[in-house]
């Protein structure tokens, strides 16, 4: 009795060894063929993906990352330091621009893995829908000489952008404004008792915008990651930069175009000033630009005691040149100027 139990017993765990294999193999397949199928779907996927690139439209990805544990910080804290700096040590006059991306890829990201990156900033958007915006053009002698047709009002052809700026290179014309006059003047360094032309625009259509350089709004574990990073990005696109040494724009217009690229209904970037504090500088592509806005009409003034003192506007007429009239005069024919000068 005890040899056919233990027969059976025998029989039972040899039974349900096989059921363990079968089992193991039914799994193993099964994980083979998902894994095949996985394979496939990818390989339709990356087909479609490259097909929609030939076709110049957008791809949305999505990819899934944890980001670092906070008694990680401490060393990424350092790390993105030690990455400014390297930045800082480039020559940027002979360097290549990948150099200069991937120096401040080493600032603005960290690796969650081998393969995935993680951006540390802030990437929010604005819009504005009315009001004006300004423009300053310097006058050197000939005042109502440099100011006769519209085009002498907006951005300059390109073949006479002889330098970098902070967001355009060389022979590329771009439309730097500000959303008040005092920071328009400002940014151009306009000296007591010199003129100048104010340029002002009406804004027709809304304005979409790009923020640079924003602080972190939330406060977690997180927050000085971020911060950091800001920081670096506002001391970049407020850099004082002399004369001569344009090339060190490279940072800041390389910044904007890769990492705050212009996409969808965006028609400009807005970045902190670099001579009004907690004031913004606007740069926008020209041709969304018209667009968006019209000339409303442009000022001569000259700063006295500190004070700005307008000596005569100039209104478009009909044949696309300027004409000039007293204070009195374009009020009466634009009362806005009043909310402009006092």
């Amino acid at each position: 009795m005890r040899l056919i139990l233990n027969n059976v017993k025998l029989f039972l765990v040899a039974n349900a060894m096989d059921v363990i294999i079968l089992g193991k193999r039914s799994k193993q397949k099964q994980k083979k063929e998902t894994k095949h199928k996985l394979e496939q779907q990818l390989k339709k996927q990356q087909y479609i993906n490259r097909q929609r690139l030939v076709n110049g439209k957008t791809l949305e990805l999505s990819i899934k990352a944890r980001p670092p544990k906070a008694s990680q910080y401490n060393s990424l804290l350092e790390s993105i330091d030690l990455s400014i700096n390297n930045l800082r040590d480039l020559n940027l006059k002979d360097t290549s621009d990948d150099n200069i991306l991937a120096a401040v890829n080493k600032i603005i990201s960290y690796k969650t893995n081998s393969v995935v990156s993680m951006i540390l900033m802030e990437s929010t958007f604005r819009k504005i829908n009315n009001g004006f915006l300004y423009r300053v053009r310097p006058c050197y002698e000939d005042c109502l000489g440099i100011m006769k047709v519209e085009s002498d009002a907006w951005n300059p052809p390109p073949e006479y952008v002889k330098s970098k700026g902070r967001l355009n290179s060389e022979n590329e014309s771009l439309l730097y404004v500000a959303e008040n006059m005092e920071t328009a003047i400002k940014e151009m360094k306009i000296e007591e008792d010199n003129c100048f032309w104010l340029i002002v625009y009406d804004i027709k259509s809304e304005i979409g915008l790009v923020n640079i350089g924003d602080t972190p709004t939330e406060h977690n574990e997180f927050y000085p990651a971020y911060k950091k990073v800001a920081n670096f990005l506002r001391k970049e696109f407020t850099r004082e930069v002399k004369s001569g040494e344009e090339h060190e724009y490279r940072v800041s217009r390389l910044i904007s175009r890769f990492h705050y690229p212009l996409l969808n209904n965006f028609n400009g970037w807005s970045y902190p000033s670099v001579a009004s504090y907690n004031q913004s500088s606007l740069c926008l592509h020209p041709e969304n630009a018209k667009q968006k806005m019209e000339l409303a009409f442009v000022i001569h003034a000259k700063i006295l005691n500190g004070e700005i003192r307008c000596n005569s506007i100039a209104f478009l007429n009909g044949e696309g040149t300027f004409e000039y009239h007293t204070l009195e005069e374009a009020v009466k024919r634009d009362e806005r100027l009043q909310s402009i000068i006092r």
